[in-house]
């Protein structure tokens, strides 16, 4: 009898332990934005029916720990001397840093394509900037 009780008491505690044991493993994310270096993109394109695609390149972080997340694009107008025709599009690019205890020791690089849907009444020359350099050009398209 007193056995029994010793056994069924130490399983417990191993349930209990393992229980505990696995909950300490927490998954860790954190965003950060991504600094993008260089871009590559077509030179003159087509609005309709297609998306303009635009390759970017960047540093994520140290370790691949750190992935590319997501994007988002900001247009704004810039009229030239009252001309008509002229944007700017602004990339703001963002990272994850997934810590789940495990992270493989080789840096994490941006190589991404990033799709902009541009309209017909929107044709003109698109001149492409990062969020963290905004007095740096990039790139320019021409849409047509």
């Amino acid at each position: 009898m007193y056995s029994k009780k010793l056994r069924t008491a130490a399983q417990l505690l191993i349930v209990v332990c393992l229980i505990g044991f696995a909950s300490c493993k927490k998954v860790e994310q954190k965003h950060f934005r991504i600094k993008v270096d260089s871009i590559s993109v077509p030179d003159i394109a087509r609005c309709e029916p297609d998306s303009i695609g635009i390759q970017i390149f960047g540093y994520i972080g140290p370790n691949k720990c750190h992935v590319y997340d997501d994007y988002l694009v900001y247009r704004k107008s810039q009229n030239k001397d009252d001309i008509v025709g002229y944007y700017s599009i602004i990339l703001e690019v963002y990272g994850e840093k997934i810590n789940d205890g495990v992270c493989r020791e080789a840096e994490s690089l941006l190589d991404e394509i990033v799709y902009i849907f541009i309209k017909e009444e929107d044709k003109g020359e698109y001149t492409v900037y990062d969020y963290h350099q905004p007095d740096i050009e990039l790139g320019k398209i021409v849409v047509i």
